[in-house]
């Protein structure tokens, strides 16, 4: 930790204008027990930042397709390279892949979505 002075800033809940800051010294049981809330507190918050981050970088377009699960979705990324790849990909070509009945919902899907987004990137323009 480094040597500086750490302030405690007690807000007077009376009028919520005033305040006091206390300063206690760097041996006081008080002041690390603070320290150690502070510092599990600021624990929490980063791993679940890390959490939140890392589940956005795993989601895919795909997740979002109403009768696709994990098993066609990793079929149609081993098939296609990508969601992307799927994307592109022609109705035949996907119901190749998946059959005829998901294809079709495969591509409502994706063109629903990728007109959505257009607008959606139109009106913050």
């Amino acid at each position: 930790m480094a040597k500086r002075e750490e302030e405690i800033i007690r807000i007077d809940q009376r009028d919520n204008s005033s305040f006091e800051i206390i300063r206690l010294p760097l041996e006081s049981h008080v002041l690390q027990l603070l320290q150690r809330i502070r510092d599990e507190a600021h624990r929490f918050a980063v791993t679940y930042h890390s959490l939140l981050r890392s589940k956005r970088q795993t989601k895919s377009l795909l997740d979002e397709v109403p009768g696709i699960g994990p098993a066609t979705r990793k079929k149609l990324i081993k098939t296609f390279g990508s969601a992307r790849g799927v994307a592109i990909a022609s109705e035949a070509d996907l119901a190749i892949a998946v059959g005829a009945q998901r294809a079709r919902s495969i591509r409502m899907h994706l063109r629903a979505n990728s007109v959505n987004e257009s607008k959606t990137a139109k009106s913050h323009e």
